[in-house]
């Protein structure tokens, strides 16, 4: 037996002993759960956390689901996850309600489930736990596991919202954008993107963006919108990627600059954004910004076909097909690459298909 074994076993003897000679104990047993889970102590923790957890304290459960969730101390193990996360949820604890109810929401552990999610969710959003008040509202906002009602998202956003939680001011912000369950209000939209913006949150960074950049609820500022996109575009907002590409590309608030166009251009595109693909591929047609490449600009066109495709979008997966047959005669592709129209093709009708399409004008917003 190893060191580390030992260890464990001597810990997890003199442990239940302790909860045996003086039950009271157990909350001091707890408090060193939580204090080694916090220093990153996973590995020592887990034993206490488990004595913890056998006595029934909620705030070890709690912990103990974590570290089979993430896999520290203990093998991963999203079942044992649920186990522990239901022993903690099943007295109150509101932490694990909420997370019991998004393994319910997501089929974590457990068959997915959306009304189990909605009523785990509910228990602990009526103790006032903001995650938990937010994530109801979005089920409420979905329809997800309860009648969609657009009153009581908005009504369970705000509550979340004023106690600072940044996605839930960022979805009453959405809601007063788009006059849902409340009166159309872009000031007010403006005001909760902006309270989630400052947070950090890239999705109300982009939100607060286009606010400046259309001008409603403040007068349209296209360098605060470019900072805002910029800030939302470098935590990987693929929407603000494309739209700080294309402000680049065509000069719009900032001096242009093909090389930065290309380079958010490519960051999107390589997270499936059918426009940034295509504005890529225009790019290396053209040679704007990158060393022309008939070969490269191909491979993108294919790309955003397919990307069009998964949306839906037959039409605009026919037009890259028309590109790709431009490029052919323009740029002289190789043969594998001029070979893509026809596989694009393939993809969209299983072998035949009209190539008749209108070859389409750069995306913009």
């Amino acid at each position: 037996m190893g060191e580390k074994d030992l260890f464990k076993l001597t810990l997890a003897c003199l442990l239940a002993l302790i909860g045996w000679v003086n039950p009271g104990l157990a909350a001091d047993v707890a408090d060193y759960c939580k204090q080694l889970y916090k220093d990153g102590q996973y590995e020592q923790a887990f034993p206490v956390c488990r004595e913890a957890s056998k006595q029934g304290d909620s705030r070890a459960q709690f912990i103990l689901g974590k570290m089979y969730y993430f896999g520290k101390g203990v093998q991963q193990n999203d079942t044992e996850a649920v186990k522990w996360y239901r022993k903690a949820a099943e007295q109150g604890y509101a932490k694990a309600q909420n997370i019991l109810g998004w393994m319910y929401d997501f089929g974590k552990g457990v068959q997915q489930n959306d009304t189990e999610a909605v009523k785990w969710y509910r228990k602990a959003a009526e103790q006032g736990y903001a995650k938990a008040q937010c994530n109801l509202g979005w089920m409420y906002d979905f329809g997800k596991g309860v009648q969609q009602d657009d009153t009581e998202a908005l009504k369970w956003f705000r509550k979340a919202a004023e106690q600072g939680y940044a996605k839930a001011q960022y979805g009453l912000a959405v809601m007063y954008a788009r006059g849902k369950g409340v009166q159309q209000d872009d000031t007010e939209a403006l005001k909760w993107f902006r309270k989630a913006a400052e947070q950090g949150y890239a999705k109300a960074q982009y939100g607060l963006a286009v606010m400046y950049a259309r001008g409603k609820g403040v007068q349209q500022d296209y360098a605060k919108a470019l900072k805002w996109y910029r800030q939302a575009a470098e935590k990987g907002n693929v929407d603000a990627q494309f739209i700080l590409g294309w402000m680049y590309d065509f000069g719009k608030g900032v001096q242009q600059d093909y090389a930065k166009a290309v380079k958010w251009y490519f960051k999107a595109a390589e997270q499936g954004n059918a426009k940034a693909q295509f504005n890529l591929a225009v790019t290396y047609a053209r040679g704007k910004g990158v060393l022309q490449s008939g070969e490269a600009a191909a491979d993108w066109y294919y790309k955003a076909g397919l990307s069009n495709l998964k949306e839906g979008k037959k039409d605009d997966a026919l037009r890259c097909v028309e590109r790709i047959k431009d490029l052919k005669t323009a740029l002289h592709l190789s043969v594998p690459n001029a070979f893509l129209a026809d596989k694009l093709l393939t993809d969209i009708y299983g072998g035949v298909a009209p190539n008749t399409s209108p070859a389409p004008k750069r995306s913009r917003k």
